[in-house]
C-alpha cells in the first residue's frame, strides 16, 4: 500500500499508510522475559535481536537500533568463542 501511494504521488495515503505502520510496530512490539531469553539458542537470540533491530528502524529510534546492533555484535562474537571452544 505504502508503495502504491508513492507511485501515485498520494501524499496524504502515503502519510495514512506511514502511520499505521507505524502504530502496528509500535503496538506489536516482540518481548521476551529473562526466563525466556536464558531459554533461547544463540540462533533464537540472534533472531530476537534482528526483529528488535527492525523495530527500530521502523520506528526510527536510532539509540535502540544502536543497543540491539551492539547486541547481535556481542551474540556473534560469543558464538564465535563457543564455536572455537566446541573445536
Amino acid at each position: 500500500m505504502k508503495k502504491l501511494t508513492i507511485d501515485n504521488n498520494d501524499e496524504v495515503g502515503y502519510s495514512f499508510a506511514h502511520q499505521n505502520i507505524l502504530n502496528i510496530v509500535s503496538d506489536n512490539m516482540v518481548s521476551v522475559s529473562p526466563e525466556q531469553w536464558n531459554l533461547m539458542s544463540i540462533d533464537e537470540k540472534s533472531s530476537f535481536v534482528r526483529t528488535k533491530m527492525n523495530e527500530a528502524k521502523v520506528l526510527n529510534d536510532k539509540d535502540s537500533y544502536n543497543y540491539w546492533s551492539l547486541n547481535l555484535a556481542n551474540l556473534s562474537s560469543d558464538n564465535l568463542k563457543n564455536e572455537g571452544k566446541s573445536m
